[in-house]
């Protein structure tokens, strides 16, 4: 009787036909909805659901939580779903796998092939099926076009690169420093990278002391450093967040480390298509906020207080690349500094108050 019910509901779940959920522990399910209401492929009404207990994603109807088809069962209970695509078609889940992956040593050279028991598996919400399987289940960060995904293994500190057409999964290795000798290495981080730079085909990834970038392919193509030069072996400490110019010539990074009487501040500006590029000196402080004017003359940070740096006059010496101006906030923390034209720069603090300077003569301006 059993085995005719089962074969009843797998008949049932083939065919389409909505089958009411049981109830479930809700401390062994979870439920995610796609945040992006634009996503190509967004249903209002639709979500996944992850049951830990029957090892199982079903995709279910959010009204009458039902289930609307069975995404993929027999999932052991060591399995995380890390949430949706941008375009709201693949469900990205961390699960015990075989995969094998190619890993690079710094020099861009290989040390072969590496097996992994955990991953990250893809789901193609849309044709009902598995899309791929990449290394890495720590964390994923997608591309905006969905095509690709990052993803990262915290244990061994690796990140993978995924992309759909032929389900590829390549190592971003890290890099060798071009300015530093020794055995300084790019730390790379989800935390303020994994940015898709369509226009070249890159992408872009922070770190501890300069960012990288890469190809679609994941191959390296720019290392760009980004460190303090007070004792050496701070230098790799300094994570590095970074913003692009209006015209999208120039990338600034900056990024502190503080340790117990110790900071570690960085500033640099450089040119991407040369990869040419000059360190600033940001004082005591870069963890700021930064913006650029849009004749990328002025370099802003905001921090308690502004300061501006003039890109077209920089002094020789480091030591002499300070801010030529130092504009007074209202003694809370700047959250947000933008440009209003090439010279009036706002600054708006986490107490609401917005500011206005001239950045040439340093006089405020009415908001």
């Amino acid at each position: 009787m059993l085995n005719r019910l089962l074969l009843i509901v797998g008949v049932l779940l083939m065919a389409g036909v909505i089958i009411p959920t049981r109830e479930v522990d809700a401390q062994n399910v979870s439920i995610n909805q796609c945040s992006n209401t634009s996503g190509e492929f967004y249903q209002p009404d639709t979500a996944v659901r992850f049951d830990r207990i029957a090892g199982r994603l079903d995709v279910i109807n959010l009204s009458s939580e039902s289930i609307l088809y069975v995404l993929a069962d027999n999932l052991p209970e060591q399995t995380y779903p890390h949430g949706w695509s941008p375009n709201c078609r693949l469900f990205a889940v961390s699960t015990q796998m075989s995969i094998s992956v190619e890993i690079k040593r710094i020099d861009g050279g290989s040390n072969g092939l590496a097996q992994f028991n955990r991953g990250m598996r893809l789901y193609d919400v849309v044709d009902r099926g598995v899309v791929g399987e990449t290394a890495g289940g720590s964390s994923i960060r997608w591309s905006p076009n969905s095509d690709q995904a990052i993803t990262y293994l915290r244990r061994n500190h690796l990140f993978f690169l995924w992309t759909r057409s032929g389900n590829q999964v390549a190592h971003l290795r890290e890099a060798l420093s071009p300015t530093i000798t020794g055995d300084f290495q790019r730390y790379v981080s989800l935390a303020g990278g994994g940015s898709w730079d369509y226009a070249r085909g890159w992408i872009w990834m922070s770190g501890h002391g300069g960012v990288l970038t890469y190809d679609l392919a994941g191959q390296v193509i720019r290392v760009l450093d980004n460190y303090n030069d007070t004792a050496n072996r701070y230098r790799v400490q300094t994570t590095t967040g970074f913003l692009f110019s209006t015209d999208n010539s120039l990338v600034v990074l900056f990024g502190q480390r503080s340790e117990l009487r110790y900071t570690a501040p960085a500033l640099a500006v450089y040119d991407i298509a040369s990869g040419q590029g000059v360190r600033l000196n940001p004082e005591l402080n870069a963890a700021g906020i930064v913006a650029l004017s849009a004749d990328n003359r002025y370099l802003v940070m905001g921090y308690t207080a502004l300061r501006v740096w003039d890109l077209q006059n920089v002094a020789p010496n480091f030591e002499d690349r300070l801010p030529f101006l130092r504009l007074a906030g209202t003694g809370g923390r700047i959250r947000a500094v933008r440009f209003i034209d090439t010279r009036i720069v706002e600054m708006e603090t986490v107490t609401d108050v917005i500011i206005r300077y001239d950045v040439q003569t340093g006089a405020r301006v009415d908001a």
